[in-house]
């Protein structure tokens, strides 16, 4: 999901794109130019053009979902999980075969991660104010660059992660970031990711789908037993009654 600066609403699905200009209330399928692909993220760039991630490939509508080209030059896999902007407009892509970062608003990509090797499968990327890179790395954890991808450190300090997680990562301010792993629950870092302190007081089910920030700094959590929220940076949270059957977010 992602909603633009002009309101409207766009949901990404196995079957294409919708828009909603109505909060909502009605949707239209947007997918002329997009093909079959199944959409793994949508990202919406301070330019106001529209990005979706797909396991076919990146598209990039400039005309508010009406068409999409495919703009994939310089990337290294077609499978594109997640994407962040940094303050200089600097676009960045998660991969199946790493991250890659776009000056041009995405006509052209360069892999940054090439010195941890080319099969890094990048689930997530966040970038903070001060343009410090946070990607997840599936099997291993999150990592950080300080230098615009030029270099990486491990930032794995205070967690423990099951098995093969999923992870999801939000930055809340200057300093602060937090991050769901599924099967683990929520953590936070204070300090850029240097280190991390888990936040589930109160999350009785720590198989967390999803992960969002409300306009007001709430957070909610997804999980495989309904929805948590917390207002209070994570220190606690409290199930939301959802009024329906199905639990699993």
């Amino acid at each position: 999901i992602t909603i633009t600066s002009r309101d409207s609403i766009f949901v990404g699905s196995w079957h294409g794109i919708y828009r909603s200009g109505d909060d909502g209330i009605t949707w239209k399928q947007v997918t002329y130019g997009l093909g079959y692909a199944n959409v793994q993220t949508l990202f919406s760039a301070t330019c106001g053009w529209i990005f979706a991630g797909t396991d076919a490939g990146l598209y990039r509508s400039t005309d508010a979902g009406a068409s999409w080209e495919f703009v994939h030059e310089g990337l290294q896999h077609n499978y594109v999980s997640a994407m962040d902007e940094d303050d200089a407009g600097r676009l960045y892509a998660a991969t199946f075969w790493g991250l890659h970062v776009s000056s041009d608003s995405g006509s052209h990509w360069k892999h940054i991660t090439a010195s941890l090797g080319r099969t890094k499968d990048v689930e997530e990327v966040a970038v903070d104010r001060r343009g410090t890179i946070l990607m997840c790395i599936n099997g291993e954890g999150p990592m950080r660059s300080t230098d615009h991808g030029t270099t990486w450190e491990n930032t794995n300090e205070g967690i423990v992660t099951p098995g093969y997680p999923s992870y999801r990562l939000i930055i809340a301010g200057q300093d602060s970031v937090f991050m769901s792993i599924r099967g683990a629950g929520v953590f936070l870092s204070t300090n850029h990711g240097s280190e991390w302190q888990r936040r589930n007081t109160g999350l009785t089910n720590t198989d967390v789908f999803d992960f969002a920030r409300g306009p007001k700094g709430e957070l909610y959590a997804g999980t495989a037993g309904g929805i948590f929220a917390s207002t209070d940076q994570g220190e606690n949270w409290v199930k939301l009654e959802l009024g329906v059957a199905a639990q699993a977010v």
